[in-house]
C-alpha cells in the first residue's frame, strides 16, 4: 500500500508570503550561514504533522478535518516577534510568533483528538503556534550559534495588518534535495 507524507495546516494569503519573503531576505543577509531558510511560499501554520499516511486513510482523515472545520468560524491572527525552539540560546528552529484567539489552539487540539481515534499518535508537546522561517544546521559551530542568537535577539519583526485565516488544508509533502514540495490534497473553509 502506498503512503503519502502528510500534514494539516492553515494556509497564509499570498500577501503575507510576499511580506515574509522580505523578512527572509533581510534575515538571510544578517545570517548568511548556519540556517536553512524555508521558502516564503512554503510557510504555513501547522496544526498536525502526520508523517507517512496510507493512501486509504486520506478519505477518513479528510472527513474528520471537514467535520472539525464546520464547527469553527474564520478568525484573525497577528504575526510578531522572532524566536527559536527550544530557545534563543540554543536555536534549532527560527520562527515568527503568532497571536491568535483560542480558536486556533482548539482546532489543533480537536484535530489531534480526532486523529488519535484513527490511530495517529497524539502530540506530546502543547500546541505552540508559529511560522517556521528556518532550521539551524546540526553542524553549526558554537561561534556561529552565538552570532545567530545575537542577531535574532536584536531583530524586531512584525506584520502590522491582521491576517484572516479561513481555510484548513491537508497537504502532501514530498522531500527533495532542493527542499520540500507541498501540494494541497483537500481544503476546508471555516464558517463565516
Amino acid at each position: 500500500m502506498d503512503s503519502i507524507r502528510t500534514f494539516i495546516a492553515l494556509e497564509l494569503p499570498n500577501s503575507v508570503h510576499r511580506e515574509l519573503a522580505g523578512i527572509l531576505s533581510h534575515l538571510k543577509q544578517a545570517i548568511p550561514t548556519g540556517v536553512r531558510w524555508v521558502p516564503a511560499g512554503n510557510i504555513h501554520i501547522t496544526l498536525k504533522f502526520l508523517g507517512d499516511v496510507p493512501e486509504n486513510d486520506l478519505t477518513v482523515i479528510d472527513q474528520a478535518v471537514g467535520s472539525m472545520t464546520r464547527q469553527h468560524s474564520a478568525f484573525d491572527i497577528r504575526l510578531a516577534g522572532l524566536g527559536a525552539f527550544p530557545n534563543l540560546h540554543r536555536p534549532r528552529v527560527v520562527w515568527i510568533g503568532i497571536q491568535a484567539p483560542g480558536t486556533l489552539a482548539a482546532m489543533a487540539q480537536e484535530i489531534d483528538q480526532a486523529l488519535a481515534k484513527l490511530g495517529y499518535p497524539p502530540e506530546s508537546r502543547p500546541f505552540s503556534p508559529h511560522l517556521t522561517l528556518g532550521r539551524v544546521a546540526q553542524d553549526t559551530q558554537p561561534q556561529e550559534l552565538t552570532a545567530i542568537t545575537r542577531i535574532l535577539s536584536a531583530q524586531k519583526v512584525a506584520i502590522e495588518a491582521p491576517v484572516h485565516m479561513e481555510q484548513v488544508t491537508i497537504f502532501q509533502s514530498v522531500l527533495k534535495p532542493s527542499g520540500a514540495i507541498y501540494t494541497p490534497l483537500y481544503r476546508h473553509t471555516l464558517s463565516q
